[in-house]
């Protein structure tokens, strides 16, 4: 505890050095800033009620047109130097921000709760959702949020566009590399009193071959390789229809129904011993708004929501040549059902703005594993019917004292999670099969603007998350199963930064220090598990942006965070903290002129050292990529973009392998799988 805080009075001596090093530069800065500039960095923490700041950290629907986005998670990993990409497969990537990843990385999707069914994350939340339907997707490090629960280092917040009375269509044609085609098509329209969208996309690719010449497929396990028919398959084919219609009830009042289906199949995830032979998502969501509805109720939000996503894996495209695993194919079926509802009431004083919200979210998980050939059940408790209760509330407030603003929050929750089935493997751990977990969270912000050029901020947060009912109730097998025992995490985290504007040159600079009470960590003696261990991160980031005249602009971006363990994992001495990426940097060059841009992007990583070899991880070199894109505006209705991604054909991996292959517990450890070589693309799109 010492030397934490140790470290904690180190960082926030650095900070005050960096900031005092920016203003004594600023002799000759102009005060040229807009309040939007100042406000950027702070959107780093702000909360959900400030979505004119959060838009500063957003990713725009206009990038998901113009690049070779094949899912979310590549994308945002390059257009932010904190984000780093969890390779897994060509399609269902993760992400992971300042080290915070999978569970411990929330996703929202239009505001609600959004999680895979798999077991081992080969659905990940956000490869759920359809790229043509999202209006933006904003990044909130840190435990800075209190109108929802589970953000323990951070949220991922993906926003649909809304139905507009304008009538408008949008088509989307790509294709690229790897055999890459994609098509999608988007209408709007509708009066004052009703409004509607609605769309429909597909995507597929061939499995691709990275820098090296290797194919994607060539990565599986050496006990579940590809046979002929598997070699041959696409990487994925992919499916989605979504609407959204709106009614206008009053001046005042709207009321939204949205729902969003889609279907993948014979999805390739070559790093664990199974395929997604067939995916269904069905997200569903009824959202009432109404303003001024009562003296104390200036803006009043009740949302309902509704998200079953049925995950059926195989390993019928695979050889059944694995000394340690099944003599048979095997297929599972599992299940997650979400559904809740939020309501939140917002005040505003003439001394503060006020929000009070309560919600209740409930999820029913299961999975069974069978005898492909003869339908025979083998495992009837994979994951034995997980029943999860969480009720919450929560207030917050924001408030203006001349060049200081103030925001802070305060939430509760109480949960409840138990399998409907007997624990058979588990029970070497507990004879429990049921948890009751009370937590509370919460944060202060203090933001501080002493010019109109210049803002200075600190934050001190609480978040805690559940353990997920994998990580408390797997029964995969004897040797590998979860912990019924788990506690929530929780993460105490100080941020501190500033931002200043030097003449034409914006900078801004952030650290952050989270101390990790109970991190859910994996173990591998004396058995496969999960345990609580105590730990922390710490890292910084920075971003600068130049403008070079009236068409060019230089963007450079850097972040770095290190992770070390407090205690450590039975039979595991090393000190390091798994999956914490290495420092990285982005530089970008834009040229924008009349119907003409370009961007050339340089991405570099260094080598990846402090990792944890005992859990299985392994030493990374380091990696550069060049990434080149054009648009031009061929006519009124029509836009042409084009690019070529790693164009030197780099080879090189981003992530580490070490989450266990649930699937196949202790027969199979996952491989690293390296990224794609060079891709072109091209697509066009049209409105009108």
């Amino acid at each position: 505890m010492h030397k934490a805080r140790q470290r904690l009075a180190a960082l926030m001596l650095l900070a005050l050095w960096c900031w005092g090093a920016a203003a004594a530069a600023a002799s000759t800065a102009t005060s040229t800033a807009a309040v939007a500039e100042v406000v950027e960095l702070e959107s780093l923490l702000v909360t959900a009620e400030a979505e004119e700041e959060l838009a500063q950290r957003a990713v725009g629907a206009e990038l998901l047109r113009q690049e070779q986005v094949i899912d979310l998670a590549e994308l945002l990993s390059q257009q932010s130097a904190s984000t780093a990409l969890i390779r897994k497969s060509g399609y269902g990537n993760e992400v992971s921000v300042r080290g915070f990843g999978k569970a411990d990385l929330g996703v929202l999707y239009d505001d609600a709760m959004l999680e895979g069914a798999c077991g081992s994350r080969k659905d990940p939340a956000l490869s759920h959702v359809p790229l043509l339907a999202v209006k933006q997707v904003r990044v909130q490090p840190g435990p800075f949020d209190v109108a929802r629960h589970g953000g323990l280092g951070g949220v991922v917040a993906v926003e649909t566009a809304e139905p507009q009375t304008e009538e408008t269509a949008e088509l989307w044609l790509k294709g690229g590399s790897f055999d890459y085609r994609a098509a999608a098509l988007q209408l709007t329209g509708g009066t004052e009193r009703f409004q509607a969208l609605m769309g429909y996309a597909a995507t597929r690719m061939d499995p691709y071959r990275d820098g090296g010449g290797r194919r994607l497929t060539d990565y599986a396990p050496a006990g579940r390789p590809y046979s002929a028919a598997g070699r041959k398959q696409a990487a994925f084919d992919k499916q989605d229809v979504w609407t959204k219609l709106r009614w206008q009830l009053t001046p005042d009042q709207s009321l939204t129904l949205a729902h969003t289906y889609g279907l993948a199949e014979d999805v390739l995830t070559p790093r664990v011993a199974v395929d997604i032979e067939k995916e269904r998502t069905a997200l569903t969501q009824l959202r009432y708004e109404g303003e001024h509805l009562a003296r104390y109720s200036d803006r009043l939000q009740l949302r309902l929501y509704h998200h079953d996503v049925q995950h059926e894996p195989s390993d019928r495209y695979r050889e059944l040549v694995g000394a340690g695993l099944p003599g048979f194919h095997r297929r599972f079926e599992a299940r997650s059902t979400l559904r809740g509802a939020h309501l939140a009431n917002t005040l505003d004083t003439p001394w503060a703005q006020l929000t009070f919200g309560v919600s209740h979210d409930h999820q029913n998980w299961n999975a069974n594993a069978f005898n492909a050939a003869s339908g025979a059940r083998i495992n009837n408790a994979f994951i034995p019917g997980v029943r999860s209760n969480l009720w919450g509330g929560y207030v917050q407030g924001r408030r203006h004292l001349g060049a200081l603003t103030l925001q802070g929050g305060l939430r509760y929750d109480e949960a409840r999670m138990a399998a409907t089935q007997a624990l058979p493997f588990s029970q070497r751990l507990t004879a429990g099969n049921q948890q009751r977990d009370r937590y509370g969270s919460g944060y202060l912000l203090a933001t501080w603007y002493p010019g109109e050029d210049s803002s200075l901020f600190v934050g001190l947060g609480q978040g805690a998350r559940l353990p997920t009912g994998a990580e408390r109730y797997l029964q995969g097998s004897a040797s590998f199963f979860g912990n019924p025992a788990l506690k929530p995490t929780r993460n105490r985290e100080i941020d501190i930064g500033g931002s200043h504007q030097f003449g034409a040159l914006r900078g801004q600079v952030k650290l952050f220090y989270a101390d990790l009470t109970d991190f859910i960590y994996q173990q591998a003696q004396p058995f496969k598990t999960w345990g609580n261990i105590d730990a922390h991160l710490y890292g910084a980031e920075t971003r600068f942006d130049l403008p070079l005249g009236p068409f060019w602009q230089l963007q450079a971006s850097a972040a770095w965070q290190r992770g070390r363990k407090d205690e450590q994992p039975p039979g595991n001495a090393d000190r390091d903290l798994s999956e914490v990426p290495p420092w990285k940097t982005r530089l970008a060059l834009d040229y924008a002129r009349r119907a003409l841009a370009l961007e050339v992007e340089w991405l570099h990583a260094g080598a990846s050292r402090q990792v944890d070899e005992a859990a299985g991880e392994v030493r990374m070199a380091d990696w550069d990529v060049v990434n080149l894109s054009a648009r031009y505006e061929l006519a009124r209705h029509w836009t042409l973009h084009l690019g070529v991604e790693n164009l030197f054909d780099a080879y090189y991996a981003v992530a580490n392998s070490y989450e266990y292959d649930v699937v196949s517990g202790a027969a199979v450890a996952p491989p690293i799988i390296y990224e794609p070589g060079r891709m072109a693309y091209l697509s066009l799109v049209s409105r009108w």
